[in-house]
């Protein structure tokens, strides 16, 4: 369930990274929106958002490349966990406490308790 929880959260994350691109693409053109008295102006990189208050002006302005990177850092990890796992699979080992289970014919790892799926018979050639 965590797991399918995590690759859940990767999956959204790398589509918001994904707009956050497009936006940061879209920015270098320039554009403006009032909501009230807010605005969101988007320009050459950058993303502000300025409010008009009484006594001025208060602002925030981000560049979205901090926004892609911090949305692409949990897709990242996901794919490194990924790989660790499929390395794990082809070398005998348990995906989740890294046991050999060179020999083990019970189907569960002795360590941790997990159930373990039969790895893919490798095909000789030659």
């Amino acid at each position: 369930m965590r797991r399918r929880l995590f690759t859940l959260g990767a999956v959204v994350s790398l589509l918001l990274c994904a707009v956050t691109a497009v936006l940061w693409a879209r920015s270098y053109d320039g554009d403006e929106r009032w909501f009230g008295r807010t605005c969101i102006m988007s320009h050459d990189g950058e993303l502000g958002v300025f409010r008009l208050i009484p006594n001025g002006v208060t602002q925030f302005e981000f560049h979205y490349w901090w926004v892609a990177l911090l949305l692409s850092a949990t897709p990242l990890f996901w794919i490194a966990e990924w790989g660790l796992d499929v390395r794990r699979r082809r070398r005998g080992l348990c995906p989740i406490c890294s046991y050999d289970l060179t020999g083990n014919t019970s189907g569960v790892c002795p360590e941790c308790g997990k159930p373990i799926m039969p790895a893919p018979a490798r095909r000789r050639t030659g």
